[in-house]
């Protein structure tokens, strides 16, 4: 009766409480086998990684051909730091400040939403702030950001080539190059986790984390999570990287027919395209689903168990249509070289198409929050659902090329920042840590939090900074490592930014 009454009772369409056993003094505490393993595994790599680079400091093996010198290239982390650290001289450079900013701004918004999923002792201002900020309650978009680009550079790469690889094999070195880092995630989540920290919440919150990736840590090694048994889903962003995977098997796909037949291609591709339309408006119009995932109380405490989560939000075939936007920005991209066509667009009409392009973006970002104050209209959440990831697909799809055509110089100042080339390939590894730091902050505190901006913004900068670092250090051990071995084994010199 107090919450229903309360700040947050409008956030909660049905109060429940439940009382768990308590935790015992002086029970013996046991670690599991899989801890040992895991900082067994980390150790084994850091020995390999600081013998690589020191047999390489010793020995001069720029001309050899024995396989050791090879290896020990793959793992030296001198040679992995000047990888991430170069540009590349066929990039695209707005692509490393929109990567490395749309990771931070994700940082952020997650730190709100773990935040607000524990005890709040300022309920009525979150609930006053809330109303001020409706218009970020769908900065989840920015998931459809990291597709866009994953479908940009798929294309880019794949368009001009006169002889394709094997699909299988291209199939098989980005699956290998996505699965190492999220492996060490779900083996930490799994095993180590659950003894990093205590507190009242601890046992529950982290127990259920744990409980979820040993039964379902092999759904998401098949990249399967995102439609198998996802209300168990282990580890919950990582529906992501199975979307991001499925999608590249629509990607190379219909690029291989459009290059083998292209006109049957061509409409194989407007199929697509209408069906990325279709099928979340059918799915939110017969579910009577709402336009977007509402983030109230119930979803921030259990966000497995919402219709939207499950049925829409983290389906491959909902994201289409941004990755479809992102394939056609890649072909253009490979048959118009930027560096050949540069500021063909003159300062005037980019700073006039910028204008509009960032209206663009607002009306799906701005309008995600109308649906938290208005009364529920089958047909306009139809609407929403079939569309909004599009617009904003096509919103930041053209602050791209207006940076890589066009010419706004405090815009590709910012965009095309050198700084951002090295944080945009940690990008993939801060993706995978910050939640758990988030969630280790959260979960271990002993009285209920204080939300406020400068709290959020304060909370932000830990898991940012220390998830930077910890994705350096999965860069230096594992990514690029994979990377390496995936190169001399195919005989790719191209390094992936992931």
């Amino acid at each position: 009766m107090l919450l229903r009454f309360s700040a947050l009772g409008g956030l909660s369409s049905e109060p429940r409480i439940s009382v768990d056993d308590c935790q015992l003094a002086g029970e013996p505490y046991l670690y599991g086998t899989g801890v040992s393993v895991f900082f067994y595994v980390i150790l084994s790599l850091m020995i390999i990684a600081v013998a690589s680079t020191w047999y390489l400091s010793v020995n001069d093996c720029e001309t050899s051909d024995s396989i050791l010198p090879k290896l020990a290239k793959v793992f030296c982390m001198n040679k992995n730091t000047y990888d991430l650290v170069k540009p590349s001289s066929d990039d695209i450079p707005a692509l490393h400040g929109v990567r490395a900013l749309t990771a931070f701004i994700f940082v952020l918004t997650h730190q709100v939403f773990f935040h607000n999923s524990a005890a709040v002792v300022n309920g009525l201002d979150v609930d006053k702030d809330l109303d001020m900020v409706l218009f970020t309650t769908h900065t989840d978009l920015l998931t459809d950001t990291f597709l866009l680009m994953s479908g940009l550079l798929l294309a880019r790469g794949l368009a001009t080539k006169e002889k394709l690889e094997n699909p299988l094999l291209a199939l098989w070195k980005r699956y290998i190059r996505l699965i190492g880092p999220m492996a060490l995630m779900v083996f930490y989540m799994a095993s180590v986790f659950k003894h990093m920290g205590d507190g009242p919440m601890w046992p529950r919150l982290v127990g259920y984390e744990q409980e979820t990736c040993e039964k379902n840590w092999w759904l998401s090694l098949l990249m399967l999570n995102n439609y198998i048994n996802s209300e168990e889903m282990c580890y919950i962003i990582l529906w992501y990287i199975p979307a991001d995977y499925q999608l590249t098997i629509l990607g190379i796909a219909l690029i291989y027919f459009c290059r083998r037949h292209h006109r049957l291609g061509m409409v194989t591709v407007g199929v697509v395209a209408v069906l990325s339309v279709l099928l979340p408006a059918v799915d939110t119009y017969h579910q009577r689903l709402p336009a977007t995932l509402i983030y109230d109380i119930e979803t921030m405490i259990n966000i497995r168990g919402n219709a939207v989560f499950n049925n829409t939000y983290i389906r491959s075939h909902h994201r289409v249509g941004a990755y479809l936007v992102g394939l056609a920005v890649g072909y253009l991209m490979a048959w118009y070289k930027p560096a050949q066509y540069k500021n063909i667009i003159n300062k005037k009409w980019s700073t006039i198409l910028f204008t509009l392009v960032f209206i663009l973006a607002w009306i799906p970002l701005s309008m995600g929050g109308v649906f938290y104050i208005r009364e529920y209209d089958v047909l306009e959440a139809t609407a929403y659902a079939a569309t909004n990831r599009i617009v904003w697909a096509l919103a930041i799809s053209g602050i791209i090329i207006i940076c890589e055509y066009g010419h706004i110089p405090i815009v590709n100042n910012l965009l095309g920042w050198s700084a951002w080339v090295p944080l945009s390939r940690l990008s993939y590894g801060l993706y995978l840590t910050h939640p758990a730091l988030i969630m280790y902050n959260v979960y271990s505190a002993r009285a209920p939090l204080t939300q406020n901006p400068f709290t959020m913004l304060s909370h932000t900068f830990g898991p940012l900074v220390i998830g930077c670092l910890l994705s350096l250090v999965i860069w230096l051990l594992v990514h690029a490592p994979i990377i390496g071995l995936t190169n001399l084994k195919f005989g790719s010199k191209k390094t992936s930014t992931t």
